[in-house]
């Protein structure tokens, strides 16, 4: 196993942001010190220049990453030490206490104080341990890193630089001496479980801690304030508290067993502060909704509404009135003068209230709309509740039928006229970065040894977006930088834009930035061309994955913001899109699996046989006699390899026509027999085992035609593909 893998785990886990970089240092000497990760760059004989000025650099991070380390533990160890000395004042404050009160025992109390320092030691002592476990990592990790650079180089100066000036410094991190951390805490423990044993008898005298004038921590690690002092106990006055000494109405005495009560009165109110407060505020308001929402209960009604339906001043059997009850038993009855005085005076005042006659109607005096009251119907005030309730529902079902059908009708507008919303925004986003542009805007890629200055001036003057491929390779030596200046200077002759070079140029430049040479000369090579020449948009691929970690990518992209330029940045996968956009790219160019060298749509050409491209003539036969590339394409990452351009990282790969050359690879044909017959076909000029870049759309080209014609085209194809879609799916 590597140790890069397990040098967390060797470490302290919950410390791993305070670890060296060991993979980051190991990449960075793999990467300086290697060439197509093969033997070291080194030529016998002469200075290599390039490795002391490398070793430098090393050297300096080596000390950088030392210093973050050394910091930690040196914080780590002085916290240590402030903690153990807080605890070792506290436990001795309490020793003297626990000596000076002169019981025979000790208090529950205290007994889980001194558990309690306990456990805060245990935890010094496990970090304590820790710390010795993370700093000998790091020493492992130093060496191993050293031994690296050794095994790649065959150089031993760095390794014994490093070690004489930095690991061997006494004030490192790698010399200190923990040993009095380790005797402190067992010192300090071992006073502790003296004075708290299992059963809480055993009591510590002042002679068993350590000595007052002496403290296990170093001397510069002490201030005057943390000097463990102990007082003699004859110099010590005894004081009153409540749980050594019982409670203040002396009931300690009285029970005779040490110990204090704690009155508490059983009808006291436990509620928490200001609940009757809120109890009387929210009971109004609940009462009213349980009315309003209750079911017909007996509720609080009017004398009348509940008056007796029997006369209650009634004459009984035996009385001297005639009545009804006074009859004779045996003769009729007849009423009497006051009993038809009673209906006269019914009938000639209807609406006299009753209960002040002998029995009540129950159907005079009632409101109109409700029935009349009898014993086991509802009140008039709970019929009114009903009906309102009744009357609320009805027109609030109505209501949110009404609703829903006009959020509906607004539902569909906001549809319909959205759809073109969204459309404008994005076209007038586009418009507005690159005003010459027509929608649907076409963009051209920058295709490697084909999109010259010429043909991305043609591609923007027909209204699309043309950009020129500057390469990958930005050595002092390649000519990348020199083409790419000329190729700017070729683009705004086009554009009869030379008399006016502050003018920004419609069009972009596209970099492979897989080649660590791009970031080496973008400062002062790459960048200063592109001020120069002021292209509108730069057009980012290829990255390596460690690069975009590191946010070597992202200083890119914010150079060139501060520059005044547009960032595009051609993506393959969502993840990667995610990460650009963190980067901070405006622009997201979303290549499929069946692009090749060049972006192609459903549309009447692509830009590789435009006849303003640098496309040779070969290639552009090759292009327009191949069909079916579904079928005569294939992506495979033999076609860098039989061409020998391995700058690329392993995630990329691309798409190309199949030859002979790759026939042959599928065959089963090893590759050094494939590449010595693909240098004999390329030196007899045989072209058939050339590798041409291409996506699954080739077979849709038929002619070669200028760009400006593509670009309109392959436009009016997008507008009719996009109208096909709304109309399909919106």
């Amino acid at each position: 196993m590597k140790y890069g893998e397990q040098f967390e785990s060797e470490s302290v886990p919950q410390w791993s942001h305070y670890n060296i970089d060991y993979n980051s240092l190991k990449h960075h000497i793999k990467v300086h010190t290697t060439k197509d990760q093969a033997s070291a760059i080194l030529i016998p004989g002469q200075p290599d220049t390039a490795l002391t000025r490398f070793e430098d650099e090393l050297y300096s991070e080596l000390c950088r990453q030392h210093d973050r380390v050394d910091l930690f533990v040196k914080s780590k160890a002085d916290e240590l030490g402030r903690r153990m000395q807080h605890l070792s004042n506290q436990i001795h404050k309490q020793i003297v206490r626990l000596v000076t009160s002169r019981r025979e025992s000790m208090s529950l109390r205290r007994q889980r104080l001194f558990a309690k320092y306990e456990n805060q030691l245990l935890r010094c002592g496990d970090e304590i341990q820790d710390l010795d476990r993370f700093v000998n990592a790091q020493i492992v990790a130093f060496r191993k890193i050293l031994k690296k650079y050794k095994k790649w180089t065959g150089s031993s100066a760095l390794g014994t630089r490093f070690r004489d000036t930095v690991l061997s410094d006494p004030k490192s991190f790698t010399r200190r001496d923990t040993s009095h951390l380790h005797t402190y805490y067992e010192d300090l423990l071992e006073t502790l479980r003296a004075t708290s044993s299992a059963d809480g008898s055993t009591i510590a005298t002042p002679r068993d801690a350590p000595d007052p004038g002496h403290s296990p921590l170093p001397a510069d690690q002490l201030s005057p304030s943390e000097t463990i002092v102990v007082p003699q106990p004859e110099r010590v006055a005894g004081y009153w508290n409540e749980y050594e000494y019982g409670s203040e109405a002396g009931d300690a005495e009285q029970n005779g067993d040490g110990c204090y009560a704690i009155y508490m009165d059983p009808n006291e109110d436990t509620s928490f502060p200001g609940f009757s407060t809120l109890k009387f505020l929210f009971k109004k308001p609940v009462s009213k909704w349980k009315e309003w929402t209750g079911s017909s209960q007996a509720s609080e009604t009017t004398e009348s509404e509940r008056s007796a339906l029997l006369p209650q001043h009634s004459i009984t059997y035996g009385s001297n009135d005639p009545s009804y009850f006074g009859a004779i038993p045996g003769e009729p009855w007849r009423p009497s003068d006051s009993d038809a005085d009673e209906e006269d005076n019914d009938r000639s005042s209807p609406h006299d209230r009753p209960g002040s006659h002998g029995y009540a109607s129950s159907t005079e005096g009632f409101p109109t709309g409700y029935r009349g009251h009898y014993a086991a119907l509802p009140s008039i005030r709970d019929q009114r509740i009903a009906q309102y309730r009744d009357r609320v529902l009805f027109w609030g079902t109505w209501a949110g039928y009404v609703g829903s059908f006009i959020l509906m009708g607004i539902a569909m507008i906001l549809i319909t006229t959205g759809r073109q919303k969204k459309r404008l925004e994005v076209d007038v986003g586009l418009n507005a970065w690159f005003p010459n542009t027509v929608n649907p805007v076409i963009f051209a890629a920058p295709m490697a040894g084909y999109s010259n200055g010429l043909l991305a001036a043609e591609v923007s003057k027909a209204g699309g977006f043309g950009t020129i491929q500057a390469g990958y390779n930005f050595t002092p030596t390649s000519p990348s930088l020199s083409n790419l200046a000329k190729e700017l200077v070729s683009a705004r002759q086009a554009l009869h834009l030379s008399e006016y070079p502050l003018t920004p140029l419609p069009i972009g430049v596209g970099f492979v930035i897989c080649h660590a040479s791009f970031f080496s000369s973008f400062e002062k090579g790459i960048l200063p061309v592109l001020q120069e020449h002021s292209p509108q948009a730069i057009w980012l691929f290829g990255a390596d994955p460690q690069l975009i970690a590191d946010g070597s990518v992202r200083g890119v992209v914010e150079r060139l913001h501060d520059s005044g330029f547009m960032v595009m940045y051609q993506v393959g996968t969502v993840a990667s899109a995610r990460q650009a956009v963190k980067d901070g790219a405006d622009i997201i160019i979303a290549q499929g699996v069946d692009a090749g060298g060049h972006q192609f749509a459903n549309g009447a050409g692509v830009f590789l046989v435009a006849k303003e491209a640098s496309t040779p003539e070969f290639r552009r036969r090759l292009l327009l006699e191949t069909s079916d590339g579904g079928a005569t394409t294939v992506k495979s990452t033999f076609h860098d390899d039989i061409q020998g351009t391995t700058v690329w990282p392993d995630i990329y790969d691309g798409r190309a026509i199949r030859g002979s050359s790759y026939e042959n690879y599928a065959k089963g044909v090893p590759l050094e027999e494939n590449l010595k017959l693909f240098n004999e076909a390329k030196e007899a000029g045989d072209n058939s085992r050339v590798v041409m870049w291409s996506g699954t759309g080739v077979g849709l080209l038929r002619r070669e035609q200028p760009a400006g014609e593509i670009v309109r085209e392959v436009r009016e194809v997008a507008k009719q593909r996009i109208l096909f879609l709304q109309q399909t799916f919106l």
